[in-house]
């Protein structure tokens, strides 16, 4: 169970930031000998869904999206239909081709880490702030079809596309954290019904207390690292993530090979 509770606790201080937590829990289930299961792997993600839920409740009053109920809806249809479409069309292909490629992983890792350095330097204008349209949001939505490709970072590939279009790095963030709720939304949905409803499995009362435990641990962690990612962007900037996946992708060259 150990093992598993520092699974969670990876998952959840990488599901934000723009470092890809699917790469690290496969480095780090790797490292530690174990397989985990979907279910599990989805329990640890509600976790977080759990954590995003709290914070945007706690911190309702101090995010703009919430002035306007339209505007946060606008951002969660508009930023996910690019990959929903994607995603079902394509998801399996993509993750055949790539998912055992090594190569694949550390070329992503590394160019997205550079992509990331880069859109930090790019200039901001607070006015693109208050004009974000469903055009912009849609492009958005294109660029997080990017996570789809293994070692990418969901976090990572709208952050990029929001910079690209000068919105500030703050309010890039919180487009990330929004557009976060259907895509983990979506993933314990589809796994609850898979594991519960087609295969008909029933959790027995250990197996109930261990996912639980995954789930509070994976949900504090994710708390954390959303406070501490969107109030440490405004001092440090993206840079640092780029540089970490730069650092981490040369890691995986003498790891794998």
């Amino acid at each position: 169970m150990i093992d598993y509770i520092l699974l969670s606790i990876i998952q959840g201080l990488t599901e934000f930031i723009p470092v890809s937590s699917s790469l690290h829990l496969l480095i780090f289930s790797n490292i530690l000998n174990i397989q985990i299961s979907i279910f599990k792997l989805t329990s640890i993600h509600f976790g977080s869904l759990l954590a995003l839920i709290i914070y945007y409740y706690r911190n309702r009053n101090y995010i703009i999206f919430f002035n306007n109920n339209s505007q946060l809806l606008k951002i969660i249809l508009f930023t996910s239909l690019p990959i929903i479409a994607i995603g079902f069309l394509f998801f399996s292909n993509i993750s055949n081709i790539m998912q055992n490629q090594k190569i694949f992983l550390i070329i992503t890792t590394i160019f997205f880490g550079i992509l990331l350095i880069i859109v930090d330097f790019l200039p901001t204008n607070t006015e693109n702030d208050k004009k974000i349209n469903n055009y912009k949001l849609f492009f958005i939505g294109f660029f997080q079809c990017f996570s789809l490709i293994p070692g990418t970072s969901r976090s990572a590939s709208i952050i990029i596309g929001s910079r690209i279009l000068k919105i500030s790095p703050e309010t890039s963030i919180m487009i990330s954290y929004i557009a976060a709720f259907p895509v983990l939304l979506g993933a314990f949905t589809l796994s609850v019904y898979n594991y519960f409803i087609s295969k008909n499995q029933i959790l027995n009362n250990e197996s109930f207390i261990s996912v639980l435990i995954y789930i509070i641990s994976s949900a504090i962690a994710s708390y954390l690292i959303l406070c501490l990612f969107y109030n440490k962007s405004k001092k440090y900037g993206l840079k640092i993530f780029g540089f970490y996946r730069v650092i981490l992708g040369i890691f995986l060259i003498f790891y794998y090979f």
